[in-house]
């Protein structure tokens, strides 16, 4: 569009009062075409205050012919619905949630969809805010980086890493901080369950065969063919003999087989910590996984031990059926058991109860081909011997 030629005629009059009238209406006029004139005019008038106007005047144009063209390019938002405001609502309380949770990936994909929905939160003071809180940058450039697909997804994978990170970071520390001293206290503990157990074993089990060898013996031929276990006299001469072990036997036998306990959990739980750091790239250290594994065992332990009392003690007063069934089960809760113990290796090392029943597996398969290998040579060693002593 041409400028008013009269304007431009009016800029070389000799009244400058004249001319201050034609550089204000020029200004006002918001046509670019009189930014060149204006510019001759800031650079010839012969009065230096009219220069500064027209100087300020095509500056003014200028801008308003900038903020024209941005307003062109980014025209604003259509108002949003009352029900795309109230999702957007809930994507953003999502994201605080997320934020909260120190989980600036899901925070960052909710404000997205809550900016997708309603398009008017890049001018809402609260959206900015939390954006700025989210991403670390303020104002536009916060928004820029949700409307830009690369930029987000860049942000969005480098705070997942940077989670991950800090989830291996603290899970690490955590396992530095059980030492030994925790550990050996777990490995005593479950000494001493072992211990009791296998002290107490052998009088438990003598008085409920005794009960039910009593129980027995006072039943008719015809009720005996009807008991589900029926007890041979040689089985009758066994107990008979067992009830004359002294008790410093059963005790000697108990610290045995405690210590026994202690060093094959020691072992199993030195080659579980070998597979599950080594080979299966597990974040954890062998004190920890101790501190985790051997407690359970500690506590599961006596419930078998019990379990298996009521199941003998169902017999020694003739409930033999229900004292099968209720050894029925016991299978099933082993498994539980060795599952739950594989969560906890899991637990321990950072990558999920599959890897840990992985690691368990592992490692009971590693130690089943060591004792066989181990009894063979001991079993080669011991024909050689006799071979020996034979002179052959």
């Amino acid at each position: 569009m041409a400028v008013d030629s009269k304007l431009i005629r009016q800029l070389k009059h000799n009244d400058p009062q004249q001319r201050r009238k034609a550089i204000i209406a020029l200004a006002d006029s918001r046509d670019l075409a009189a930014v060149q004139p204006l510019a001759q005019i800031a650079q010839s008038d012969p009065d230096e205050k009219l220069r500064a106007l027209a100087e300020r005047a095509q500056k003014h144009l200028q801008e308003q012919a900038a903020r024209a063209e941005a307003r062109a390019t980014n025209p604003p938002p259509a108002q949003a619905s009352e029900r795309d405001v109230k999702r957007a609502k809930s994507y953003m309380d999502e994201a605080m949630s997320h934020y909260i949770n120190k989980d600036n990936a899901k925070a960052t994909r909710a404000l997205t969809k809550a900016l997708q929905v309603n398009p008017t939160l890049k001018t809402d003071s609260y959206f900015q805010s939390l954006v700025g809180n989210i991403t670390g940058k303020n104002g536009e450039e916060g928004i820029s980086l949700l409307v830009n697909a690369q930029s987000r997804v860049e942000f969005i994978q480098t705070s997942e890493r940077g989670k991950v990170q800090k989830r291996k970071d603290d899970h690490r520390a955590k396992a530095v901080e059980i030492g030994w001293a925790s550990a050996i206290f777990d490995l005593g503990v479950y000494g001493l369950v072992m211990l009791v157990m296998s002290f107490l074993t052998p009088f438990v089990v003598i008085q409920l065969l005794t009960s039910a060898l009593a129980y027995q013996s006072g039943l008719s031929v015809e009720d005996l063919q009807a008991e589900t276990i029926q007890f041979s006299p040689e089985f009758n001469e066994m107990v008979g003999s067992a009830q004359g072990i002294g008790i410093v036997t059963f005790l000697v036998s108990a610290l045995i087989t405690a210590a026994a306990s202690i060093f094959t959990i020691i072992v199993l739980c030195g080659v579980i910590h070998l597979v599950a750091r080594y080979l299966l790239r597990g974040n954890g250290t062998l004190p920890f996984m101790i501190s985790k594994l051997v407690p359970w065992y500690s506590f599961t332990t006596p419930v078998f031990f019990i379990w298996g009392f009521i199941a003998l003690g169902m017999l020694s007063i003739g409930a033999g059926i229900f004292g099968v069934i209720c050894s029925g089960f016991i299978p099933l809760a082993s498994l539980f058991v060795m599952f739950k113990g594989a969560a906890r290796i899991g637990e321990a090392y950072d990558f999920g109860a599959a890897k840990g029943c992985l690691s368990q597996g592992i490692a009971l398969v590693l130690l089943g081909v060591l004792n066989f290998l181990a009894g063979y040579l001991l079993a080669g060693q011991a024909a050689v011997n006799m071979l020996n002593m034979s002179g052959f």
